[in-house]
C-alpha cells in the first residue's frame, strides 16, 4: 500500500508515461481503493498479487499437511483453466482496478511451487542420479533454443511473428496478464533447466556473479521496491544520455547497478529504524520480561536477560 501510494504520487509529479494508462479517478477514491486492496498501479500490481498469494498459502499448507497435495493442485489448476475460459465467472476475490496480475491466473504457479517445495526432498532423491540430471540439462537447453527460434520467427511464418511483436498467435499463447498456456509451459521447462544448471555449475556461477545476484536474491522484496523508483528515474530527462531510441542496454545496466548499490543503504536504514523503535520507552514493558518468557529469538534458550 505504501509503495503504491508513494510511487503513484511520484509518477504524477514526474509526468511518467504510465500515468496516462491508469484509470482516472479522484485522489480520495484512489487512496481508498489502494488501502482496501481493490486498486493497484503500474509496477506495484505484482506486490498486491504477492500479498494475496501469501494469504492463500495457509490453506494450501494445511492441505499438504493432511496429504492432500493432489487435491490442492487439482483445485488450483482448475481455477487457472476456468480463468482462461470464463474470466468473468472467476474474478476472485474481487475485481482489482489496474491490476495486471489476476490472482486466479497466477495462483496456479504459486501453488505448484509450494507443493514442489514441500516435497523437495522426495523430488531431489528421484532426480539425484547423474544421468537424470544430464537429461534435464539437455532437455532444458533444447527448450531454450526452440523458444528463442520460435520467438524470432525462424520456426513459424513471419506473418505471425514480425515487426518486433509476437503477433496474434504469440499474444494468445504467451499473454503475461493471464498467465497463458505458452508462458506456463515455458516456465515449467526453463525453470527446472535453470535450477539444474545453477546446481551443476554453482561454484563458478557464485564466483563470477554471486556478488551481484546473491544480494538481489537475499533481499528480493527490498530490491523490487527500490527498482520501481529507479524505473521512475529512468523515464525522466535525467536518464536521456543513457537511452537511444527508447530502451538502451546502458540504461538497463545503470538501473541494475543503482538497485544493487541502494540495497545496503536501505537495509541499514531499516535496521536503524528498528533499533530506534526498540529503544522507545513504550517498548520497555514488552522487553522487560523474565528470561523464561522472553520474546526475543534465542534469548529464552540461552538464558540471557532481554535488554533494550
Amino acid at each position: 500500500v505504501v509503495l503504491t501510494l508513494t510511487f503513484a504520487g511520484l509518477s504524477a509529479m514526474l509526468g511518467s508515461p504510465w500515468t496516462r494508462e491508469a484509470t482516472p479517478g479522484r485522489p480520495a477514491e484512489f487512496f481508498l481503493g489502494v488501502l482496501t486492496l481493490r486498486r493497484s498501479y503500474s509496477l506495484t500490481d505484482v506486490l498486491l498479487l504477492y500479498t494475496m498469494l501469501v494469504l492463500a498459502a495457509a490453506p494450501v499448507l494445511a492441505a499438504l499437511a493432511h496429504r492432500r497435495a493432489a487435491l490442492a493442485l487439482g483445485l488450483s489448476w482448475t481455477l487457472w483453466l476456468l480463468w482462461q475460459l470464463r474470466q468473468a465467472d472467476v474474478e476472485l476475490p474481487w475485481t482489482i482496478v489496474d491490476g495486471g496480475f489476476p490472482l486466479m491466473a497466477w495462483q496456479a504457479i504459486f501453488v505448484t511451487g509450494i507443493v514442489v517445495g514441500y516435497h523437495r526432498d522426495a523430488i531431489a532423491a528421484r532426480l539425484s542420479a547423474g544421468r537424470r540430471r544430464a537429461l534435464l540439462v539437455a532437455a532444458g537447453g533444447t527448450t531454450v533454443v526452440l523458444v528463442a527460434l520460435f520467438a524470432s520467427g525462424l520456426v513459424v511464418p513471419p506473418s505471425l511473428f514480425s515487426a518486433g511483436t509476437l503477433g496474434p498467435l504469440g499474444d494468445a499463447l504467451f499473454d503475461k496478464d493471464d498467465a497463458s498456456v505458452g508462458r506456463v509451459l515455458a516456465l515449467l521447462a526453463i525453470g527446472p533447466f535453470a535450477y539444474a544448471v545453477s546446481t551443476v555449475a554453482w561454484v563458478p556461477l557464485r564466483r563470477f556473479t554471486g556478488w551481484l545476484l546473491l544480494p538481489l536474491g537475499q533481499r528480493a522484496l527490498v530490491a523490487y521496491g527500490a527498482h520501481i523508483f529507479v524505473v521512475a528515474l529512468a523515464a525522466t530527462p535525467l536518464a536521456e544520455p543513457l537511452r537511444r531510441d527508447g530502451e538502451h542496454a546502458w540504461a538497463q545496466l545503470a538501473g541494475v547497478a543503482l538497485v544493487w548499490a541502494a540495497l545496503p543503504v536501505i537495509v541499514s536504514v531499516g535496521d536503524l529504524l528498528r533499533a530506534l523503535g526498540r529503544s522507545r520507552p513504550l517498548a520497555v514493558p514488552l522487553l522487560a520480561q523474565s528470561p523464561s518468557r522472553s520474546t526475543v529469538p534465542g534469548q529464552a534458550l540461552s538464558g540471557q536477560r532481554p535488554g533494550r
